[in-house]
């Protein structure tokens, strides 16, 4: 059957992400004044719509002639989202974590920032609640080669788990492979898999981690 349309969304997206149970959309969008907000939309069966949960998140303004690129992933049930904004060649990446209120988006710990710009900071986000971690991140810098994971530490920052995942720890001659490209957790939190598209010349390659 044809698919049907059961929302028209206002803001212009940049880019958007659906949890896992269907019920939350969440979308960054850019404003006739170059401001990025963060949309929060739930879905009311009732009327068969998304219904946009809490405030704008205003997130950032985009300078004149610099060009910004945003990632964004919310949890498989809406308790979570994090947005990047992905580091270039004329900035340093920003990430920032939010926590669902009543009826009210809160930021969780500190704002995470990349320390070189053009490393490419934020490129992928996931975020996922695992058991025993709780609130875990995981975030790449593609053009560095690295991927790091972060859990949610009991006064309320964010604490680095284990080390950061290098692609030359994982792929031989990884260097330069654009490692952490794409990143994605299951569910449960216990795999990570990494992508790396420019391995071995374009010929790319997806690495599967579990976390013991």
């Amino acid at each position: 059957p044809a698919p049907e349309t059961i929302s028209a969304l206002n803001p212009q997206s940049v880019d958007f992400d659906l949890s896992g149970d269907g019920q939350w959309l969440v979308v960054v969008g850019e404003t006739a004044s170059a401001s990025m907000l963060v949309h929060v939309f739930e879905f009311d069966e009732e009327i068969n719509q998304f219904i946009q949960y809490g405030q704008d998140i205003l997130f950032g303004t985009n300078e004149v002639g610099k060009t910004s690129f945003y990632d964004v992933d919310i949890e498989e049930t809406g308790r979570y989202l994090i947005v990047a904004q992905v580091g270039q060649a004329e900035f340093l990446g920003l990430i920032r974590v939010y926590q669902r209120g009543i009826n009210q988006w809160v930021q969780v710990g500190d704002s995470l920032t990349s320390q070189i710009q053009g490393d490419g900071f934020g490129q992928d986000v996931e975020i996922v609640v695992a058991a025993p971690q709780g609130v875990m991140v995981g975030f790449s810098a593609p053009y560095q080669n690295s991927v790091y994971v972060y859990t949610l530490g009991p006064f309320n920052n964010w604490v680095l788990y284990g080390s950061p995942i290098e692609a030359a720890a994982i792929l031989t001659n990884g260097n330069d492979s654009e490692f952490g490209f794409d990143i994605a957790f299951s569910s449960s939190g216990t795999r990570l898999v990494i992508g790396a598209p420019s391995y071995q010349n374009g010929s790319g390659a997806v690495q599967a981690l579990s976390f013991v």
